[in-house]
């Protein structure tokens, strides 16, 4: 998966809980996905695979730490 890593820094953990928990959400995300839907994540991912669909979606929709800008240099 080809994912660009600056700014990983300011994600939060996506999802909390055990392997299995993760894994029975996946699973019940993808099985509501529609057709189109699961094209899609899968083609954003660039997999075929619908775990790593579940991690690619998890890391976008990720909760974003705030950040500072400092306006005045």
């Amino acid at each position: 998966m080809l994912l660009n890593k600056s700014g990983a820094d300011d994600i939060e953990a996506p999802v909390e809980g055990t392997m299995q928990d993760l894994d029975v959400a996946g699973m019940a995300w993808w099985n509501g996905l529609s057709e189109a839907d699961r094209r899609y994540w899968c083609l954003a991912a660039m997999t075929a695979v619908p775990a790593e669909a579940w991690k690619y979606f998890r890391l976008v929709t990720a909760p974003r730490k705030p950040v500072k800008i400092n306006h005045s240099d």
